[in-house]
């Protein structure tokens, strides 16, 4: 895939963008990591055997994940048709979050026994590009749904700032775009975990990066990451 086969709708003169130089973008369709956020979000809303959260304050993660080269309204419907656009760049990050506040002044079902968390991470992009990028965000996480055998999860939204420390070409290639390293950074994640080992949770996620509809940038740009982590409760 080059710039001028993606810009069908202008004149577009490739060698003046800054991809041009970026080796060929090669497509993979496979089905997505883990379980989409979209059916995770549906059972929430159906099952109403709801377990408080874990005590701890402080808690660590580490993650890996993959671009897929799809927008993030188009993201849940692709991943269950196995019709992802899957790119060879990859990420793998650490982070750590403290629990501020438990216990939502709501009267909405699911959200009385949430809580507010403030996470921050460190990642690292290789594959196509290799750089360095840190997250900060605010993450509302649901109470706990139980669900069988001991096994139950939650599911989480973070909205916060991601600044690439090297500006991320390849994030421009779909609309012409360029680039730039501050933008908005939305995770959706879903932790499990089961009563045999508290405090352990397997985590798949989506790292999101994108310009608000052109409110901080590009309208257009930005990219999404599918991936899965292992979180622990720290204290």
């Amino acid at each position: 895939m080059t710039a001028r086969s993606i810009g069908r709708r202008q004149t577009y003169e490739p060698s003046l963008h800054p991809t041009a130089r970026l080796p060929q973008l090669r497509m993979r369709s496979r089905s997505a990591l883990g379980p989409t956020i979209a059916s995770v979000a549906i059972l929430v809303s159906t099952l109403c055997n709801a377990a408080p959260l874990s005590n701890s304050l402080w808690r660590f993660s580490v993650h890996a994940g993959q671009w897929a080269h799809e927008n993030l309204s188009d993201l849940p419907i692709n991943s269950i048709s196995r019709r992802v656009e899957w790119q060879d760049q990859f990420i793998v990050g650490a982070g750590v979050s403290r629990v501020l506040l438990t216990g939502l002044p709501v009267n909405v079902p699911g959200l009385r026994s949430a809580r507010l968390e403030f996470e921050t991470r460190v990642v690292g992009h290789f594959g196509l590009m290799a750089y360095p990028e840190l997250t900060t965000a605010f993450v509302l996480r649901s109470q706990d749904i139980n669900l069988w055998g001991g096994l139950r999860f939650n599911v989480a939204i973070g909205e916060g700032l991601s600044f690439a420390f090297r500006t991320p070409q390849l994030e421009g290639v779909r609309r012409e775009r360029r680039p730039q390293k501050l933008l908005n950074y939305l995770l959706f994640e879903a932790e499990f975990t089961h009563s045999s080992h508290p405090g352990i949770f397997l985590v798949p996620q989506l790292h999101h990066r994108s310009g608000v509809f052109g409110l901080i940038g590009p309208r257009g740009d930005g990219s999404n990451y599918v991936g899965l982590g292992v979180r622990l409760d720290l204290r």
